[in-house]
């Protein structure tokens, strides 16, 4: 059996980390950051989605390679390893960052995090 898995906000703390980058970026402190609904949402009232989209990509490259690993998260994916699982994991990051796969992969190296596939360009 294949499991799929999103990396971010899913098996790391990304909103959690681009929370002073957006606390800087729109005037908003991250007292309320830290209480909203992450992303788009917390400044849907301030700013077009288009230009949000092209101020905050440059955030997500930066802060991608450098978000936390969840606690657990290492540990119940080799429990479905040894069970006989494979892991997939899947992620909208795509042609508009820098290197999505190439990202992911150093990410999920870093924790030492068996995975049998990584899917870029995902989309809701």
């Amino acid at each position: 059996m294949i499991i799929g898995i999103d990396v971010d906000d899913t098996i790391t703390d990304s909103w959690e980390c681009v929370i002073p980058y957006y606390s800087r970026k729109f005037n908003i402190p991250e007292e309320i950051l830290h209480k909203s609904k992450p992303y788009y949402d917390s400044v849907k009232d301030v700013i077009s989605f288009e230009d949000y989209y092209k101020q905050t990509l440059p955030i997500y490259d930066e802060v991608s390679p450098n978000v936390n690993l969840l606690d657990h998260v290492k540990e119940t994916i080799d429990k479905l390893y040894d069970m006989g699982y494979k892991v997939y994991f899947i992620t909208s990051r795509g042609s508009d960052h820098t290197d999505p796969y190439g990202d992911t992969q150093v990410f999920l190296d870093r924790y030492h995090i068996r995975y049998d596939k990584i899917i870029t360009h995902a989309v809701d």
